[in-house]
């Protein structure tokens, strides 16, 4: 789908990432949940990949966890190309603790996903392959659970999804390593690739 008809429900490709393993990469499929004003809010369709909020088992806020800057720098020149990352637009994010963050790359947070999805089944997220293969856990059904930015109930601690699509807002330990990850950004739809 053309990024400047997307509508908020729909799925869209932009970027290109490891699906199935780790040698070749594939469009990367987004859902679109919300457009206003040239911009489009888009979440992963599939968990990405694997990864631990923080390397090391301490506390730690979103602006300071690893996975943030993962996600913003590895992850962002992964994942998209020069004309690609134009359009990702920095967003200035409300968090539970520590301060505010400007990001291109970022996960929800606890009321972020309330507002998002209407019930737990919206919120079950299958994992990618290569996600699988980095360590992501599954559940009975082929659901995975993943990281949100809210801090949890201890400063050691993150938000997350489990895999029946439940909101833990106590969260898992931050050096977790069993946790998927779906990236979110706000995209400028009224700005065109070069040709």
């Amino acid at each position: 789908m053309f990024l400047k008809q997307c509508t908020a429900g729909s799925v869209v490709e932009f970027g290109k990432y490891y699906d199935q393993n780790n040698v070749s990469k594939e469009p990367l499929k987004w859902l679109v949940t919300a457009v206003c004003d040239g911009r489009a809010q888009l979440i992963s369709e599939k968990a990405v990949d694997c990864r631990k909020y923080h390397e090391s088992y301490t506390g730690v806020t979103w602006k300071e966890c690893s996975l943030r800057r993962w996600l913003n720098d590895d992850f962002f020149r992964a994942c998209f190309e020069p004309d690609e990352q134009i359009r990702i637009l920095t967003t200035n994010l409300p968090n539970n603790a520590g301060e505010n963050t400007d990001d291109k790359i970022f996960l929800l947070s606890v009321d972020e996903v309330k507002t998002i999805f209407k019930d737990r089944f919206e919120r079950q997220c299958r994992a990618s392959g290569y996600a699988i293969s980095n360590g992501a856990a599954l559940n009975c059904y082929g659901y995975c659970s993943w990281w949100l930015r809210s801090r949890g109930r201890y400063e050691f601690y993150a938000g997350r999804i489990d895999g029946d699509g439940t909101i833990l807002g106590d969260g898992h330990y931050v050096d977790f390593g069993s946790c998927s990850v779906r990236p979110v950004l706000w995209l400028n739809t009224e700005l065109q690739a070069p040709s």
